[in-house]
């Protein structure tokens, strides 16, 4: 049978409790200690921030912008309006040539008037059949269809037109200056344009004979003062033109 061990004896022991050692002095709680740690990186970081290298200098833009000089204002050139050209004509100095003195009436108790010679019938065959400059066609025609009407007109008609020279001449007639006489409307009209072009008052008549033509006469006037006529018949022959007179009312 097993038999049972008797236990070890022990010394008595006695125990003691330590008491735990006050430290004197103050202490910073931690949340200080981590505010001061935040507070002291910010500043380490701001401190490294502004003593950069790369960024030491002025700061200074990188393209520095030029003002645009400002562009002087050009004159604008004035331009003078042109006066407008007085046509000048050379039939002022022919004329003097070619003036035509108006005959002088025995002196009577009324003042004398001019009096206008008509043409003879040997003179103005000779204008009609005067020969034409070759340079100008217009006044070939002008001539030949003078030709034709002067003999398409019946002779008492004719003697009729052509005043008296043994009468004196009214003062109050006044005379135009045919120059010229054509059967196509577009030729009369174009000589007329022609005329008024020189300065001269020209118009159309159409006419029609007993024998039943019909021309279209080139009338330049009328005209109340003799210089002015023989002005008028001087530029006409200075174009190659021989005008006839005849009177207003014809």
């Amino acid at each position: 049978m097993a038999t049972r061990r008797a236990p070890k004896k022990r010394g008595a022991t006695t125990s003691r409790k330590r008491t735990p050692v006050r430290r004197s002095g103050f202490r910073l709680p931690g949340w200080l200690w981590g505010l001061a740690g935040v507070i002291a990186g910010f500043l380490l970081a701001q401190h490294q921030h502004g003593t950069a290298p790369w960024q030491e200098g002025s700061d200074s833009p990188l393209a520095k912008l030029i003002p645009r000089a400002p562009q002087a204002e050009q004159p604008v050139p004035r331009v003078e309006p042109r006066e407008p050209r007085t046509p000048t004509f050379e039939f002022y100095n022919l004329l003097p040539e070619e003036m035509v003195a108006p005959q002088e009436v025995a002196s009577t108790a009324s003042p004398p008037a001019p009096r206008v010679e008509a043409p003879a019938p040997a003179e103005s065959n000779a204008r009609a059949t005067a020969p034409p400059s070759e340079a100008d066609p217009i006044a070939r025609v002008i001539a030949a269809n003078l030709q034709d009407e002067s003999n398409a007109v019946p002779a008492n008609e004719t003697a009729s037109r052509q005043p008296d020279a043994s009468e004196p001449v009214a003062t109050n007639t006044r005379y135009a200056l045919q120059a010229g006489a054509f059967h196509q409307s577009g030729d009369a009209e174009r000589l007329r344009e022609r005329l008024r072009n020189l300065g001269l008052l020209a118009q159309v008549r159409e006419i029609e004979h007993a024998d039943g033509q019909t021309w279209h006469r080139v009338m330049v006037g009328p005209y109340d003062d003799n210089r002015e006529l023989a002005r008028a018949e001087g530029l006409l022959s200075t174009q190659g033109i021989t005008a006839v007179r005849r009177p207003a009312a014809d």
